[in-house]
């Protein structure tokens, strides 16, 4: 597989969630506050906008969607509704700041229950769903039925397919509708929001989610796929032992892919799935990339160091995508302490990798893969990531020998208010072919901004970035350093 990144000329962009954009209604979202931050990356200079999964879940993880195609309807704009005249006026401000889950799903339903009165069918709507009903019809059945049953669809009276579909529509039709409707007003938000993208050359990198709760359509319409009894209760949940995000490792306590049966059907539902996430963003970034090659999985009911490495898809699955797609758009994220043979596949397969510059850091030497002097052509490479500390706060946490090792190797003293803007000139100085930044890493704040700390339930998935951050001045001083890298 020829790597696509080789061919891009050196450039740099910004991660940022949907979900962590300035917004008055409790969460980032695909209305306004968005075009304004294509705009800033326009300013800035920068050419790749990297946003996190964008599916729809039932909870705050984006990485734990219930759906593969099905968009996150917490990111649809009440400000667009007020345009399209499906309310009347913009809704009360819910704030700024982080957010409150339970709060915002509660607050949008509201809005969005109002807006579905509003709403009359279109030309427009009707080929929507007309050109999404392999997907659609069962999202919407599985969603409605989810409210009805509860969130255990092995224990339903009806079972995934054209019967529960057709009841579902004669007694609760209305409700599948509503389901439908919010699709259609996800989509048509993305929709501008890619066009706009597209007219600054602004590309989006997208995230596919390795894994499904058990309570997912995927798991409802797809059991033999995953490692499921006969009553459809999971085997074996998902993990990772202990590695650099977390010393006691990590426990997501998702069901695992019967790869056996993807090989038989030859990664049908998995080319579907990549095909589709091709339509929807310009780069795609392939989560927790080992688990297609190698995977821990622990039987129900044993603790996570019970658990044991298993033969996933291995070389078969990118020898697949290969034959589907060619030079696909697309890099992986290989962190964590990889075997020879993951590297060995990695190696032929030219696939794009992952850098990241705060586990060099984080070492007593600056050495190794993660160190900028080491960067290959073909790798992004971050500062940071949404699963680490920021690194302003790895720097405030810092031992006094990390701290001398980076010292020296950028070759002078520095206060914590400077460290951030050393760091992005480390990254733009390198041989990777792409330079992606935590916009909390370009701010330059602290680990209260930090998204997600893994293996901790609580406080995820919650920062958001206000509106005073995006600043004139801000983009003008990334817009500097890009071009000075040669990066513009």
């Amino acid at each position: 597989m020829k790597s696509k990144l080789l061919t891009q000329p050196p450039s740099s962009g910004i991660l940022l969630p949907i979900f962590s954009l300035p917004s008055p209604y409790g969460i980032g979202d695909l209305g306004p506050s968005a075009h304004r931050f294509v705009d800033f990356l326009w300013e800035a200079e920068q050419k790749f906008w990297q946003i996190l999964p964008i599916f729809q879940t039932a909870g705050a993880n984006p990485y734990l969607p219930i759906s593969a195609f099905a968009g996150n309807t917490l990111l649809i704009s009440p400000e667009l509704l007020v345009e399209e005249h499906l309310l009347e006026h913009p809704p009360t401000p819910l704030g700024e700041g982080r957010i409150d889950y339970n709060r915002v799903r509660a607050y949008k339903e509201e809005i969005y229950r109002k807006a579905f009165k509003n709403f009359r069918p279109s030309q427009e709507y009707e080929e929507f769903c007309a050109r999404n009903v392999w997907w659609l019809e069962d999202f919407a059945t599985f969603s409605v039925l989810s409210r009805v049953w509860g969130v255990a669809w092995n224990t339903w009276p009806l079972k995934a397919g054209e019967d529960a579909r057709r009841k579902t529509r004669e007694k609760w039709g209305q409700e599948v509708e509503f389901e439908k409707f919010l699709q259609y007003l996800f989509f048509k938000q993305w929709s501008e929001l890619q066009e706009i993208c597209s007219s600054r050359e602004i590309k989006i990198v997208g995230d596919l989610p390795i894994y499904f709760p058990h309570h997912a359509t995927e798991v409802w319409l797809h059991p033999e796929l995953f490692k499921l009894d006969k009553l459809g209760n999971p085997l074996y949940f998902s993990g990772v032992p202990p590695d650099f995000f977390s010393q006691v490792g990590q426990f997501w306590g998702t069901p695992v892919y019967n790869w056996e049966e993807h090989r038989k059907q030859r990664f049908e539902w998995w080319m579907r799935r990549i095909e589709y996430s091709f339509k929807l963003f310009d780069w795609v970034r392939l989560d927790h990339f080992r688990g297609f090659i190698r995977y821990w999985e622990v039987p129900v009911g044993e603790r996570l160091e019970k658990g044991r490495w298993v033969i996933a898809a291995g070389a078969d699955f990118f020898l697949e995508l290969e034959k589907r797609f060619g030079s696909a758009p697309l890099f992986a994220e290989d962190l964590g302490a990889l075997i020879p043979e993951e590297i060995g596949i990695i190696e032929a397969l030219g696939i794009p990798t992952v850098r990241v510059l705060l586990f060099a850091l984080s070492q007593n030497q600056i050495s190794g893969r993660h160190a900028p002097h080491e960067y290959p052509e073909n790798c992004v490479a971050y500062t940071s990531t949404h699963d680490s500390p920021t690194i302003k706060g790895w720097f405030e946490s810092a031992t006094p020998k990390q701290r001398n090792n980076f010292f020296k190797y950028v070759g002078r003293e520095m206060n914590a208010g400077e460290v951030h803007l050393e760091c992005l000139k480390l990254l733009l100085a390198s041989e990777a072919r792409l330079c992606i930044f935590p916009l909390q890493d370009v701010i330059g704040l602290g680990n209260e901004a930090r998204i997600n700390r893994p293996g901790t339930p609580k406080g995820n998935w919650e920062w958001r970035a206000l509106p005073q951050h995006l600043s004139p001045e801000l983009a003008k001083t990334i817009q500097k350093l890009t071009t000075d890298f040669g990066r513009a």
